[in-house]
């Protein structure tokens, strides 16, 4: 700690803090142990068992390590434990490693010799970072089935088949520290997406056993845009009566008093509720000035076409 010596009252201060006296205490009481011949060996970190704990409780429960950078906390956990509460920083470099290789051994047990399932996906945070995922499960004991794991996590600089392939084999790798088991992964289960079809067209070479799915949501997904495409009457309903509401309080109001109730989900949800609503929707929309924006004019003329709401009853149908 770097304490100001221009004047007397700054070094009395420091010296009457608690954390001064507590780190005086140590250091004479570490003094006053016999010390070992300095021939041998340093010995490695010393791991407190206090510390150890609080790192693992705090990644168990999910609660940030930057909490210990509260005072109050602090203050209330050294009263009633009794011991000196380490920082942020030191957890994070002393304990967390030890803790993430704990739990890869567990990992490692719990697989032993049995066959694994992957799912194998790729998502941006909030900086627009491209974060690749390997999530896996075992397919033997069946308390485990139900079960899934994140192996792995890591930011790419690009995502295409080749990155997501090495990302893949990387994650078996620490899986499998001795070796991957080509033979033991089963089933891969990622999205549909072009580039990650061909990263596992060109794993199966490697993987003799490996069953590539692609995920049920995104199917549907597929089904909902090719509704889009065959039904375009629909997709400006919905598109066009949203931006009708959307920031118009007195307009939200007035669909309030007739249609009770509004919500605004996917677009299959959309055109569920219009089909159930239409008449009413369509009451509402009409009775706005048709020249208060060029969305209101647009909603209601898509709402007068032959054949809108015989659209909307085949979605609802189906």
């Amino acid at each position: 700690v770097v304490v100001s010596s221009s004047k007397k009252f700054q070094v009395q201060q420091h010296i009457q803090t608690a954390k001064h006296a507590m780190k005086k205490e140590a250091k004479t009481s570490a003094k006053q142990q016999a010390l070992l011949p300095t021939t041998l060996s340093r010995p490695g970190p010393k791991h407190s068992q206090f510390n150890q704990d609080l790192c693992r409780a705090l990644v168990a429960a999910d609660i940030p390590m930057n909490k210990l950078n509260n005072k109050e906390l602090v203050s209330f956990l050294e009263k009633y434990t009794d011991q000196k509460v380490p920082s942020e920083s030191t957890l994070r470099k002393n304990y967390v490693p030890d803790l993430y290789n704990e739990t890869l051994d567990r990992l490692r047990e719990k697989v032993g010799d049995n066959s694994i399932w992957v799912s194998l996906d790729e998502t941006t945070d909030v900086d627009a970072r491209f974060v690749a995922n390997f999530v896996f499960g075992i397919l033997g004991p069946e308390e485990e089935r139900d079960k899934s794991y994140l192996l792995n996590l890591k930011v790419l600089d690009k995502v295409n088949h080749s990155t997501m392939a090495a990302f893949f084999t990387d994650s078996l790798g620490l899986l499998w520290v001795d070796g991957i088991k080509y033979d033991r992964v089963l089933l891969v289960c990622t999205d549909a997406a072009p580039y990650m079809v061909k990263c596992m067209a060109g794993l199966e070479i490697l993987f003799p056993k490996m069953i590539h799915v692609t995920c049920l949501a995104h199917c549907l997904h597929r089904f909902a845009e090719l509704a889009r495409a065959v039904m375009p009457d629909v997709n400006v309903l919905i598109s066009t009566v949203k931006k009708v509401f959307l920031k118009a309080p007195s307009r939200k109001e007035r669909f309030r008093q007739i249609a009770v109730v509004t919500r605004w989900g996917t677009w299959i949800k959309a055109a569920l509720y219009y089909a159930d609503n239409f008449e009413t929707v369509k009451c509402v929309v009409e009775s706005f000035d048709p020249t208060a924006s060029v969305h209101m004019k647009e909603a209601q003329n898509v709402l007068k076409k032959d054949g809108l709401r015989e659209d909307l009853i085949f979605i609802r149908a189906n």
